[in-house]
């Protein structure tokens, strides 16, 4: 099992909440390193379109994250992961 630090799960938990908050994010799920695809914690979050909104690029400007991948799920929607 990978370490889960208190602090990284509060972190991606406040970023989900900030994230969620933005009118273009569906919705945002988190990701523990042993249950996701990837090795350490990550955020995926569903937006409408094709590009974060200013908002929700000042959320993860404000928490130090990155954007990993995008792919497009459905005409206007669109899937991000995000790394922490």
């Amino acid at each position: 099992m990978s370490p889960c630090p208190r602090s990284t799960r509060e972190r991606a938990d406040r970023v989900k909440a900030d994230l969620e908050a933005c009118d273009d994010v569906l919705g945002a799920v988190v990701l523990d390193p042993n249950e996701g695809p990837r090795a350490e914690w990550t955020l995926e979050a569903t937006i409408t379109g094709d590009r974060l909104s200013p908002a929700a690029v000042q959320v993860l400007a404000n928490q130090d994250c990155a954007v990993i991948s995008t792919t497009p799920r459905a005409p206007e929607v669109t899937r991000g992961v995000i790394g922490f």
